[in-house]
């Protein structure tokens, strides 16, 4: 699947789950914040957020902005309006400071990962940006999202991906 997908939009062909980092034991602690700064008429929302991770999995930092506009449920109004039509686009430039990355570095207690990156060679600083669409009614939810992300080790390139969600509220 994963190699018929890259096929189809010309990307470079993957090589396979061999080469994969192999698992190891995920223990994380997360804390986030995230403080409204301005909200217009639930049509246009900024916010500005940080957060801090900990862990065998990451140790980072992220410090960014969220801008939304469109038809708004604003999270910080309380809750009135819960389950209520949204329809709006997004837009979320990051900046992170990296500690520990074990998806490249590879995991804290299995050592015998075929291909990771070593310390010297991780990027420290980031930055990264997540833009999208979100469709929402009370039973239905869509998003389309688009992710960009600077080179994250020292001879590897800038990243780009994306995705759909699909929810129903039961």
């Amino acid at each position: 699947m994963q190699s018929g997908i890259h096929r189809a939009i010309g990307n470079t062909i993957p090589r396979g789950w061999c080469h994969q980092v192999k698992n190891d034991i995920v223990l994380n602690y997360e804390i986030s914040c995230e403080k409204q700064l301005a909200n217009i008429s639930e049509l246009v929302s900024i916010q500005a957020n940080c957060t801090l991770r900990l862990g065998t999995l990451y140790t980072n930092a992220g410090f960014g902005m969220n801008a939304t506009l469109g038809v708004i449920n604003s999270p910080f109004s309380g809750g009135k309006g819960s389950g209520r039509f949204q329809l709006y686009i997004y837009s979320q430039p990051l900046l992170n400071v990296i500690g520990y990355d074990a998806t490249l570095q590879g995991g804290i207690f299995d050592r015998n990962s075929p291909y990771t990156i070593p310390s010297r060679c991780i990027s420290r600083f980031t930055a990264q940006h997540n833009y999208g669409a979100v469709l929402q009614t009370r039973k239905l939810y869509f998003e389309y999202s688009r992710t960009a992300i600077t080179r994250e080790f020292e001879y590897g390139k800038s990243s780009k991906w994306g995705g759909v969600k699909i929810g129903v509220r039961l």
